[in-house]
């Protein structure tokens, strides 16, 4: 279908001269057990498609039938080739005929050969005549090409399938991308990666908590454990905990309440102070939430000078032995949540009994206060009094203002 004579053929019935391009647009199939063609040629617009069909269709006829008349008149030519060698062979022998005796044996083997040849010699002549006469069917076309009532590309079904299968792949690939990229913490294993040590790990799905976790659940285990890390980790005269937040939220508030609860298990004395606001002015502090306690007065009253630290601290119902400062109230005065003024307020935390947890003991005279960076496994001294009777001046965490980062002391 796509040689020389036939392409020829397509493109003088179709006036074209691009004959490359006519033969990349036609194609054949053969059904299963027939003799029969179906010529496909693909265009731009149906009428181009129907006419090339038909044409490459008739080209492939009429060049079928050209080679059957060239193969018989091939035939026929060979024959007339022979019987001419046989018509000399003929008169020669009638030569020697006419000058032999006829009662002789060479007489008897010449009138054999001419015979012979005679008959060969009509022999032949039937062939040719035979293939003159016969009839040439190089085929016929039994269904014309119609006009298509719709294209075969492209295909809808094969697009959408292709389109979703690049769209899930480029999505494995944004996601993979993606977390390849996330620096943001997520579980364990991402502060792991970091050569961060893990001191414990609440289990759930993340859903609001609004109360501290009772001692037998998985998540008082886990508090349990890191109650035991954390006293493990203190030096003699170490009593303060500092738990700020790597974001924004009631994390830090909800690890404080809940580390808190673990000690005052143990039968220590805590003092828990929160310094994380609520989000809006109608909603109670998440500390209040967590244990159970009047939102006011709290640690920014305290602050701004209108209740006294002892009017501040509240005995949480749901923890007897743990004390709790809630940061709500109204807002303080500018200024006076200056590194000075908060440093003041935890100096006057010092002398009470009550602020620092200990196992059933008299509080050293002048404990040794340490802030905790978020990490648990790295101490900072950026927070230390001075030695009993000397100058005090600390530098409080930056979440004793009641922004976030937060912090809570026991």
């Amino acid at each position: 279908m796509r040689s020389t004579a036939v392409v020829a053929g397509a493109a003088k019935l179709l006036q074209r001269e691009d004959v490359d391009t006519l033969a990349a647009a036609v194609s054949v199939e053969v059904p299963a057990n027939t003799a029969v063609l179906q010529i496909k040629y693909a265009s731009d617009s149906p009428e181009q498609a129907q006419a090339g069909a038909t044409a490459f269709a008739k080209s492939y006829l009429a060049n079928r039938e050209g080679n059957a008349k060239a193969e018989l008149n091939r035939q026929a030519d060979a024959l007339r080739d022979k019987i001419k060698d046989l018509t000399e062979d003929l008169t020669k022998i009638n030569g020697k005929l006419s000058g032999v005796n006829p009662k002789s044996s060479s007489y008897a083997t010449l009138d054999s050969q001419r015979d012979t040849t005679v008959t060969q010699i009509n022999q032949l002549n039937n062939k040719v005549n035979q293939l003159a006469t016969e009839t040439v069917s190089a085929g016929a076309v039994i269904r014309e090409a119609r006009v298509p009532s719709r294209p075969v590309k492209p295909t809808a079904a094969v697009n959408y399938a292709a389109g979703a299968l690049l769209g899930l792949l480029a999505g494995l690939g944004a996601a993979a991308l993606r977390e390849r990229l996330d620096r943001r913490v997520r579980g364990g294993r991402d502060l792991l990666r970091s050569s961060v040590d893990v001191l414990g790990v609440v289990p759930g799905k993340g859903s609001a908590c609004t109360e501290v976790f009772t001692p037998f659940s998985p998540g008082g285990r886990a508090f349990n454990r890191l109650r035991n890390e954390v006293v493990a980790a203190f030096r003699p005269g170490e009593q303060v905990v500092v738990v700020t937040g790597a974001s924004r939220g009631p994390a830090a508030t909800l690890v404080a309440a809940n580390l808190a609860a673990a000690l005052s298990r143990t039968g220590a004395e805590v003092v828990i102070i929160g310094a994380q606001l609520p989000d809006s002015l109608t909603e109670a502090a998440p500390l209040a939430k967590l244990l159970g306690v009047a939102p006011t007065p709290g640690l920014s009253d305290v602050l701004a000078g209108r209740v006294s630290l002892a009017e501040a601290t509240q005995r949480a119902a749901r923890t007897p032995r743990c004390t709790s400062s809630p940061p709500a109230g109204p807002p303080p005065p500018p200024g006076c949540c200056s590194p000075t003024r908060c440093a003041t307020s935890w100096r006057r935390c010092a002398p009470t009994p009550t602020t620092w947890w200990s196992r059933r003991r008299p509080p050293p005279p002048a404990p040794t206060r340490r802030a905790w960076p978020a990490s648990p496994t790295r101490r900072s001294s950026r927070w230390r009094p001075a030695a009993p009777g000397g100058p005090r001046s600390p530098t409080p965490p930056s979440s004793c203002a009641g922004s976030a980062p937060r912090c809570s002391a026991r």
